[in-house]
């Protein structure tokens, strides 16, 4: 079957993170005409987002010596030229007309990966996790952006049901998880999460990908997300952005990386249509000197790690 698809925790902001009305407000634009939480691409296509409802420009890191922090990750002196976690992956999905990608990245591919991975189990016997366990139980049918933090933390206490057993609500967000629904997603139950400080981030994704855990990341996007590189990957390589060019936060998943490409590799939620068969380069510039306020190429919002 074709699938389309509180924790208290003490953070420190960089930069910022704006809701709608104060970002517009800051740039003496009307909200109205910012693109709200809608990506739209070079031929006018419409891809929906929604982390958090905010257009964030600045790095969200964990508070040193936080015990949600990740420390004194121990970095091998030779990782691999390329590692890749995408086979451990259900099938690319679609998040349709939604603000659901934190749901997406975090149940849907982050868990199921996560689950994949420690039963070894490839694609074709994989188990898939449904955002709606999840994105319904948060928003309650306001169907809005989400924050990365709740949307773990909902793992770590529940886990998500089956695809099967709780199918993607493509057009709402109101169904809730029945007694049955819930007792399946016992069986997934997450064991943690972590949030990276932002320091050696290049070195620390790397090595917690050959370790077999996968990254959640937010991301603001500008025009240039998804384009064609030199070569011929669809990417976000380094340049100028502009805040008034981004168009929102948007949560993925990163799987993989290659040195040759100087990328990571990221799942995003927007069907196999997009990217390259639903996946995107993105350029470890993105993930360097984070809190450099003079950094030209400040996309990444926030990292954290899941683990089972």
């Amino acid at each position: 079957m074709r699938r389309f698809l509180i924790f208290p925790v003490f953070l420190f902001l960089i930069s910022g993170c704006f809701e709608k009305n104060e970002f517009a407000t800051a740039l003496g634009t009307d909200p109205l005409t910012q693109n709200g939480e809608v990506f739209i691409a070079e031929d006018g296509e419409e891809y929906w987002m929604g982390c958090e409802n905010s257009y964030c420009y600045g790095f969200l890191g964990g508070v040193p010596e936080s015990f949600k922090t990740l420390q004194n990750l121990s970095i091998p002196e030779n990782l691999p030229a390329s590692f890749d976690l995408s086979i451990f992956l259900p099938e690319v999905g679609n998040q349709g007309r939604l603000g659901s990608c934190t749901a997406w990245a975090t149940a849907y591919y982050g868990r199921s990966l996560l689950y994949n991975f420690g039963q070894g189990s490839a694609r074709t016997q994989s188990v898939s996790l449904s955002p709606s366990y999840i994105y319904n139980q948060i928003t309650k049918g306001q169907c809005k952006g989400t924050s990365i933090i709740q949307s773990l933390q909902l793992l770590v206490d529940e886990g998500a049901s089956e695809w099967e057993v709780f199918p993607y609500q493509a057009t709402g967000c109101n169904l809730q998880p029945t007694a049955e629904q819930r007792d399946n997603a016992s069986n997934f139950k997450m064991k943690d999460y972590l949030i990276l400080s932002g320091e050696n981030m290049v070195a620390e994704v790397k090595t917690l990908l050959t370790q077999g855990k996968p990254i959640v990341v937010a991301m603001g996007l500008d025009p240039e997300f998804g384009k064609k590189d030199e070569r011929g990957l669809s990417a976000y390589r380094p340049h100028q952005v502009k805040k008034e060019q981004i168009y929102g936060a948007h949560a993925m998943l990163v799987v993989g990386y290659s040195d040759q490409y100087n990328a990571f590799k990221l799942v995003n939620s927007w069907g196999e249509g997009w990217g390259d068969q639903g996946f995107v380069w993105v350029d470890y510039a993105a993930f360097e000197n984070v809190f450099d306020l003079q950094n030209p190429f400040r996309v990444l919002c926030q990292a954290l790690v899941v683990m089972n």
